[in-house]
């Protein structure tokens, strides 16, 4: 039979009440732990187990003692005839008696009474064990037993499962402020953002300090190769034209011609200046260019008020090139010669 269901062991320890529900605040850190609670009052019994599996077959018992005698049973049937007895001897012979008639037949007497009950015979031999019953039906649940003592106390058992997350909290006061954290990774890098207007051209600065002497030329490269003048009182120079000059000019291997176009007959380095009077009342631009292109760090921007502008440059120049000073701006130029008696010159000396 199953074996009688155990005591039921005692409620665990009660577990630390879950934390409050979080504030906007920075929560703090958390507290230590604090001591274990005394232990609750007893539970009540809980519900019975299951059945337990069936026991073993138990050995077979010692044979009980006989039983009493059972009561006299009713008389049995009559029995079938005896055999017959033996042929007795032939006795003399009578004298010849007179037939009679036949009698009826006698009535059956009364069974005898049952003879007396012989002796218990001896105990035969102990039967073959039989076969093993069917289990029988499980019997009623017995009565609880009395409640045992106490058992020592368990290990404390493992956390069961999350219980169902309490209503929130009232809002707890505000935390200290926590520590500063830790920078945090540089951003990617924003798209380039649109071209701004340019602004205003600033102030023309000023002027920048005297260069050192260059030294010495030698006396090949003295005199001046090519130098023309326009000694026109005013003009006026439309956008894309050259600065026009007197006369042809031919000094040294260098021409300028009337139009405002210079050539050079041996290849080499030329320093090439020009000068430009004027009276101008919009700020304009003028420079060199080299076969029709403008020439690079020879252009000259320059403000209303300004009465004379120059530039000189080093220009590489072979034969087939082609020299000329040229209004680069986008209105005309009103060229004025004033006290100076010209509007303009243009010259080239071979350094190299």
């Amino acid at each position: 039979m199953p074996g009688a269901t155990g005591a039921t062991g005692e409620q665990g320890i009660q577990g630390p009440p879950g934390a409050d529900g979080s504030c906007i605040s920075i929560t703090g850190p958390t507290g230590l732990q604090g001591p274990t609670g005394e232990a609750g009052q007893q539970g009540p019994i809980g519900p019975q187990g299951p059945a337990g599996e069936a026991g073993q077959q138990g050995a077979i018992g010692p044979q009980g003692p006989a039983g009493e005698a059972g009561l006299q049973g009713p008389p049995g049937q009559q029995g079938p005839a005896g055999e017959a007895g033996p042929q007795g001897a032939i006795g003399p012979q009578g004298p010849a008696g007179e037939a009679g008639m036949q009698g009826s037949p006698g009535q059956q007497g009364p069974a005898g009474e049952a003879g007396q009950q012989g002796p218990i015979g001896p105990q035969g031999p102990a039967g073959e064990a039989g076969l093993q019953g069917a289990i029988g039906p499980q019997g009623p649940a017995g009565e609880a037993g009395q409640q045992g003592p106490p058992g020592a106390q368990g290990p404390v058992g493992a956390a069961g499962p999350q219980g169902i997350a309490g209503e929130r909290g009232a809002t707890g006061d505000a935390g200290p402020q926590g520590p500063v954290g830790a920078a945090g990774p540089q951003g990617v890098a924003g798209e380039r953002g649109a071209t701004g207007d340019a602004g205003p051209q600033g102030p023309t600065g000023e002027a920048g300090e005297q260069g050192p002497t260059g030294p010495t030329g030698t006396a090949e490269f003295s005199s001046i190769n090519g130098y023309a003048y326009n000694s026109q009182p005013s003009l006026t120079l439309p956008p894309s034209d050259r600065v026009p000059f007197d006369t042809q000019t031919i000094d040294n291997g260098v021409t300028i011609y009337p139009a405002g176009e210079m050539r050079v007959s041996e290849p080499g380095v030329y320093l090439v200046h020009y000068e430009v009077n004027l009276n101008s009342v919009s700020d304009e631009v003028i420079g060199l260019t080299l076969n029709g292109s403008q020439y690079n760090g020879s252009n000259v921007i320059f403000n209303s008020g300004v009465n004379s502008l120059s530039s000189t440059v080093l220009m590489n120049l072979t034969p087939s090139d082609t020299v000329s000073v040229v209004n680069l701006g986008s209105v005309d130029l009103n060229l004025d010669g004033g006290d100076f008696s010209e509007i303009g010159n243009f010259f080239a000396v071979r350094v190299g």
